[in-house]
């Protein structure tokens, strides 16, 4: 679920901007009548290029780069009308450099790959500047070598740019999970869609629009980069958000987002302060790989914890805020989180148990995970509530006593919670 509201926000822009054209085409060129908004898919693609390659994010900064500069180039190179070889072309370029920016991994710039992306981002501007009739004598000469059987499938009968966005799609979704890009290729997805769109209404492809009417193509133009750019700075946002408020190993809210929402608690609130039991013994004893699935798996069941909202403090701490109406049974909660990881059994991954697992080792999972060894992992628990009737009492300061009441637990043996009353 919360992978899916991330996409919510990307989702909206591409309704309401195909929505727009669909119901009120003629809106569009009404919306840009003003020269000055002629920058407007500027902004959102500069501060994407400017945030990706400060938060090292450098996979959106490149593809704010590349659909920066073909709309520079569509605008002021490009001939009018741009041919529908031309279009053909730019769109494969598009689905090669994003490929090519989304399969390599986050790498600083100032490197041979760096530079190979980069010039694929500015590979637009030398793409616009050859005449019309160098990509359609191409395009014939290429039509000419396809067999004539490939011509009679009804799939491949449809024009090259819808056959060039279905191959981006497919690549997609079956090269970019592989690498684990599940989120960055989805994003991906809602930041190319628009980009399409452009250049297909940009071509007069749609019959909404004229190729005798620039105008009317420079807004469609503007306007769907304008959703591409908004779509690819929330992209990168999220990926920044991500990387500086979430925990990546149990993908919980990390410190710096536990410090964030203890600036805005209300009056009435409590801290429980979670460390695993012995867990350095468990690192030392099975190794550290180990040690990450305990996290996980403690991570995991103390996710279903009601009425509280749960963060990953650092190490083998866990941090949970309770407030309005879960502070009178904040106790009654931690003691069942507390019971079912100490009654749940955590199963050691076995040694020919393979890192990912595929199709043929689903059955060998369960099979693994029963001839392991298993041991149970305990943990102890501080608990503080703000003091009712103490004027600026700081959220600092009731983590500390939930620190303390912490340490009280481990002190008297571990396994157990204690309560710092008022």
């Amino acid at each position: 679920m919360y992978q899916v509201t991330k996409f919510i926000f990307p989702g909206i822009i591409l309704v309401v901007s195909f929505g727009s054209t669909v119901i009120s085409p003629e809106m569009v060129p009404h919306l840009f009548r003003y020269p000055y908004l002629y920058s407007l898919p500027f902004i959102p693609l500069t501060f994407c290029i400017i945030l990706g390659i400060w938060f090292n994010q450098t996979r959106f900064s490149l593809s704010a780069l590349f659909e920066a500069v073909l709309l520079i180039s569509l605008l002021f190179m490009a001939p009018s009308p741009i041919s529908p070889a031309t279009s053909n072309a730019v769109l494969l370029t598009l689905a090669f450099a994003f490929l090519i920016f989304f399969l390599f991994h986050e790498k600083s710039l100032c490197t041979p790959a760096g530079a190979f992306r980069i010039f694929l981002a500015f590979s637009p501007a030398a793409l616009l500047a050859v005449p019309n009739t160098v990509f359609a004598s191409a395009q014939t000469k290429v039509a000419l070598l396809i067999p004539q059987w490939i011509h009679s499938i009804q799939v491949l009968s449809l024009p090259l740019p819808v056959a060039a966005f279905l191959g981006i799609v497919l690549l997609l979704f079956i090269l970019l999970p592989r690498e684990g890009d599940h989120l960055i290729g989805t994003l991906l997805f809602f930041t190319i869609i628009p980009v399409i769109a452009a250049l297909l209404y940009y071509a007069g492809w749609p019959s909404v629009v004229s190729q005798d009417q620039p105008d009317t193509q420079e807004a469609f133009l503007l306007f769907f980069f304008s959703a591409a750019g908004i779509n690819c700075l929330y992209g990168t946002l999220e990926l920044t958000y991500g990387t500086a408020f979430r925990d990546p190993l149990t993908k919980l809210p990390a410190r710096a987002a536990l410090k964030s929402a203890l600036l805005s608690v209300p009056r009435r609130f409590a801290i429980a302060m979670i460390d695993i039991d012995h867990f350095k013994k468990i690192n030392d004893t099975y190794g550290h790989k180990t040690g990450d699935q305990a996290l996980r798996f403690v991570a995991g069941r103390m996710q279903r914890v009601r009425n509280g909202k749960l963060y990953r403090y650092g190490g083998e701490e866990f941090v949970i805020i309770f407030h309005k109406n879960a502070l009178e049974d904040a106790e009654t909660y931690l003691q069942e989180i507390h019971d079912e990881i100490r009654n749940a059994p955590f199963f050691i991954r076995g040694t020919d148990r393979p890192e990912k697992a595929g199709k043929t080792t689903y059955k060998q999972r369960g099979k693994g995970s029963r001839a392991a060894n298993s041991i149970n992992i305990t943990v102890s628990i501080g608990l503080a509530y703000a003091q009712r009737g103490k004027a600026g009492e700081s959220s600092e300061e009731v983590l500390a006593a939930a620190d303390k009441a912490l340490y009280k637990a481990k002190k008297k043996g571990r396994n157990q919670i204690v309560c710092a009353r008022s």
